[in-house]
């Protein structure tokens, strides 16, 4: 009976559906989710890939020893991106699968 009054609608052009985005707080919180997740992965590839170039760079300011500056900065940036790429890596096994 449900069926035959859309099929009626549809066929007359009254069919009409509501759709409304985010209008349940959970919607907020996954989107919310992905996107910090999101930026956090992007933010850890960009300092690791920054750290591998400044890690390759010969020379530079001398900073303890026979290491420079930039060698320090590289293997700190390089620290800093396995932080954060392991937050999204430890978030995503904390919520499974479903």
């Amino acid at each position: 009976r449900r069926l035959d009054r859309m099929a009626n609608q549809i066929e007359r052009g009254n069919f009409r559906a509501r759709v409304s985005l985010f209008s349940d707080p959970h919607d907020e919180y996954v989107v919310t989710k992905l996107v910090n997740r999101t930026v956090l992965a992007l933010a850890g590839g960009v300092v690791g890939l920054i750290g591998a170039i400044l890690v390759g760079i010969s020379g530079g300011p001398p900073f303890a020893g026979d290491t420079s500056l930039y060698e320090f900065l590289g293997y700190f940036s390089l620290f800093c991106s396995v932080v954060l790429i392991m937050r999204v890596i430890v978030s995503v096994l904390h919520d499974g699968v479903n």
